[in-house]
């Protein structure tokens, strides 16, 4: 087994224990403070990072696909102008006003988004089109993924704005991937992503139960999106995909509204509630095969490290939630007993499932949190062939092995030797286009 070299940077990890006591703290480079925001949007006030408050979207919730929610006005302001968004916006901002469907305008940096044309309409039925030949098939793993990917949403695609947005989104990418719209794919995805936020962003302010499937629908796209996102992410220095994990953690709050509508009968099943449902017997059947063995480690506490930690329920409750999960899925991909495609379904639903106190360990920078982190991304690369996803895995696991203190890296032997062997190995069954 080869391993990447390790790094000789220091490490600026923060263990935070149950007394409060701190073990000896590693020297870290010195940290840029910066007057903070307190009209920013909600995420960068969470960050606690500048917000350079752009309309609709911010730079960083532009560049993490986060939706951009503005809760705060400025003292003694008003609302924001069509002016003043648009000499606050980035280059890459798009500022839909509203007005009648047909007599809403686009402003964006490039000429192709400043007003309607027929340029724009022919992009627009292009990434249409292609999404329904293509894009939508590649992501399906199954006959029911396929119906839902591409069947489901082709209905509703002219009834959601925020969907039919989302849509040009993941085409262009797709696109871009297979080498047909060289040149011009940040630019287009960028500015039809601030639409599909914005737009999705309002109708989740208003979901009931005539729009939760669209609001559902629209959040598994940009869920997708955040995957291919991944791929391009700089890993030096390593810093947690812990936006990631949130965003595609904040998209079951929808399917669980959803799920709330009609969980007292009487109404037609949402499309929203099928999918819950085709998730959590596959994830049933994994749960059942779990071996509970494999990675016992990772609950372990017996060296000096494992000690050195926060260990409290809630942490307990959070860790055991997480290995559960990898072992259910390592089991069904040993066993061979459950659909390839149901053991893909699975891991690419992981973010969603996660627990908040999980997320929480990662953005700390805990090292057990970490490792199962890499154990995720090597199983990860069971879906490698799909193009929304790739080298994600491998990256992220040789990333966290240099990342977290060496007494943590004997953990990362499985994840290691998995990536390697998965990285070496040929051929195989293809799911995705």
């Amino acid at each position: 087994m080869s391993h990447p070299p390790p790094s000789n940077k220091p490490n600026e990890l923060t263990f935070v224990l149950v007394d409060g006591q701190q073990p000896p703290q590693r020297k870290a480079a010195p940290k840029l403070y910066h007057k903070k925001s307190k009209t920013g949007c909600q995420l960068c006030r969470t960050r606690r990072v500048k917000c350079n408050e752009a309309k609709p979207t911010c730079h960083h919730c532009q560049r993490l696909g986060q939706l951009c929610v503005y809760d705060r006005q400025a003292p003694g302001g008003s609302p924001s102008t069509d002016k003043e968004e648009e000499t606050v916006g980035t280059e890459s901002a798009v500022v839909v006003d509203e007005g009648a469907p047909n007599d809403r305008h686009y402003r964006h940096g490039s000429g192709i988004f400043k007003r309607e044309s027929e340029e724009r309409r022919r992009l627009e039925l292009k990434l249409l089109t292609h999404y329904f030949t293509e894009t939508g098939r590649s992501i399906a793993v199954d006959e029911e993924g396929n119906h839902f990917w591409v069947n489901v949403i082709c209905s509703m695609a002219s009834e959601s704005d925020a969907l039919l947005y989302a849509i040009y989104v993941l085409s262009t990418l797709h696109l871009n991937r297979k080498g047909q719209f060289p040149g011009a794919e940040p630019e287009v995805v960028r500015a039809y992503l601030s639409i599909a936020l914005q737009l999705h962003q309002k109708d989740i302010s208003e979901i009931s139960k005539s729009n939760c499937d669209h609001v559902c629908m629209t959040s598994n796209i940009l869920r997708v999106y955040s995957f291919a996102e991944l791929q391009d992410r700089p890993l030096d220095p390593y810093e947690p995909p812990s936006e990631w994990l949130r965003m595609v953690e904040s998209s079951s709050s929808v399917f669980a509204k959803a799920w709330d509508f009609y969980k007292d009968g009487g109404n037609p099943e949402p499309v929203a509630v099928k999918m819950v449902k085709t998730l959590s017997n596959s994830l049933r059947s994994a749960g059942r095969r779990a071996k509970r063995e494999h990675f016992a480690y990772l609950m372990s506490r017996k060296s000096e490290c494992e000690m050195q930690e926060s260990w409290d329920n809630r942490d307990v409750e959070a860790y055991e939630a997480t290995v559960m999960f990898l072992e259910g899925v390592w089991s069904s991909y040993c066993d061979k007993l459950e659909p390839r495609s149901s053991i893909g379904r699975n891991v690419a639903c992981f973010p969603m499932l996660v627990h908040k106190c999980f997320v929480e360990k990662v953005e700390e920078r805990q090292p057990r949190a970490l490792v199962m982190l890499a154990h995720y991304f090597a199983l990860l690369t069971i879906l490698r062939e799909a193009w929304w996803i790739g080298d994600v895995g491998q990256r992220e696991v040789y990333a966290i092995f240099n990342a977290v203190p060496s007494a943590w890296r004997s953990h990362l032997t499985w994840p290691m030797q998995f990536v390697n062997k998965e990285k070496e190995s040929e051929g195989g069954s293809r799911l995705w286009g």
